[in-house]
């Protein structure tokens, strides 16, 4: 059979990602083949433009070229571009014709994904979202474990994260930390961006068939920025119902000193699984059994190229990470905005901006413990008593087509 062929668009940044991960599957001989990119600006990396044209790699210049010279040549377009991009070139993509990887968030706002699943719908192409962690074995397994009840019913599922990010994170683009730019929505910020493959795959993990992610009745959220030269936010905790009654616990920061890699707790009738972002996954049942299995020496990542090639063989009817599916995400992410109302300011008082060869690194008081003690407790920042906290109100989700409902001063 054939090779897929992938373009990737860009040459840097998380595009880089992309490339080398089409190359080690290419040169492991799995019938997938780098075949294009689109580099707008290839002054940014001369000497990989030229590795890539030595390989047979064919170079363009912007999407409008490709689209026009490649069709027959290229299946797949991956779009590791920014996050306001991936809704107008995953359309554009879609109706030249290609099927399309996009990276996460699928797109900032529930109409704008919704504009890409009737994009998909009507074109007869597939787009697949890249929140690879689901494609993981250890995710896929206890996917299948939940669904078909050999852990009984999910009461609850839990994660934080805490991911430091100096002031070079956001001096990275121009839309690193924002809320908007150029008057699109971009809504950056931990849970939707660095961060968002874990409520995801929380949302995911309590859906109620293989490929379903949950769907969101409401959901009470707490959205702070500690730093001062952004107005997305840098810090935020939820909780999440799902209308099948499962409560979704999440909270981030980028606003600390420390690194604690997600863990995703979830607690059912029968067991407490403990899933690691490495894959390792422990179920502790009640009669005091442990299960453990992880990814078996494969990643997320290589597993989200395979799956889309896959499909393109005709091998799957359709991708894991649809793009369909990953609409309660956005859904989700959408309603902590809603909820939030505003990006609360952190006090001055409450915040110590240490200089790094980064840039500042803000530092939240006491956020390690706070952060521990939300997943412990399943509560929220003001619940707990941060003293520069804001309570907020659940906002309902159901139904739920347009952001922002309300207008914003």
């Amino acid at each position: 059979m054939a090779d897929v062929r992938f373009a990737v668009v860009g040459i840097v940044g998380y595009a880089r990602t992309h490339l080398k991960t089409l190359m080690e599957l290419e040169q492991a001989g799995e019938g997938i083949r780098l075949e294009a990119v689109v580099a707008k600006f290839p002054e940014e990396d001369p000497p990989f433009v030229e590795e890539l044209k030595n390989r047979g790699v064919k170079v363009y210049g912007d999407l409008d070229e490709l689209f026009s010279d490649a069709q027959g040549r290229v299946d797949v377009v991956t779009l590791p571009t920014s996050i306001p991009s991936h809704a107008p070139l995953s359309v554009a993509a879609l109706e030249a014709g290609f099927h399309v990887l996009c990276e996460k968030p699928p797109a900032p706002t529930v109409q704008e994904v919704d504009r890409m699943i009737a994009a998909a719908k009507k074109s007869g192409r597939h787009c697949s979202i890249g929140f690879q962690d689901i494609h993981g074995p250890s995710i896929q397994r206890l996917k299948s474990m939940l669904v078909s009840g050999a852990l009984g019913e999910v009461r609850d599922a839990a994660c934080r994260g805490i991911w430091p990010r100096p002031g070079s994170y956001y001096q990275r683009n121009r839309w690193a930390g924002r809320y908007r730019a150029n008057g699109d929505y971009i809504l950056d910020g931990p849970m939707n961006n660095a961060l968002a493959h874990f409520l995801h795959a929380m949302l995911y993990l309590v859906g109620g068939t293989q490929r379903e992610c949950a769907q969101p009745r409401s959901v009470q959220a707490e959205l702070y920025r500690a730093r001062r030269d952004i107005d997305g936010d840098d810090t935020g905790c939820l909780r999440l119902t799902t209308t099948s009654g499962v409560d979704i616990h999440f909270n981030v920061t980028h606003a600390a000193d420390q690194t604690v890699e997600p863990v995703i707790e979830l607690r059912t009738t029968e067991a407490t699984i403990h899933w690691e972002r490495s894959g390792t996954t422990v179920i502790t049942y009640r009669d005091g059994r442990v299960e453990r299995f992880d990814n078996g020496g494969t990643t997320g990542r290589l597993e989200l190229f395979r799956d889309m090639a896959g499909v393109v063989r005709g091998e799957r009817e359709e991708p894991i990470g649809k793009v369909d599916y990953t609409r309660p995400f956005v859904v989700a992410v959408n309603g902590a905005h809603e909820s939030s109302q505003v990006i609360h300011q952190i006090p001055e008082e409450f915040v110590e901006a240490r200089p790094t060869g980064k840039g500042d690194q803000y530092v939240i008081q006491g956020i390690h413990e706070l952060s521990r003690r939300a997943f412990d407790e399943r509560r929220l920042f003001s619940e707990l008593g941060a003293p520069w906290a804001v309570a907020t109100a659940p906002f309902p989700l159901e139904g739920y087509a347009a952001f922002p409902v309300r207008a914003r001063g």
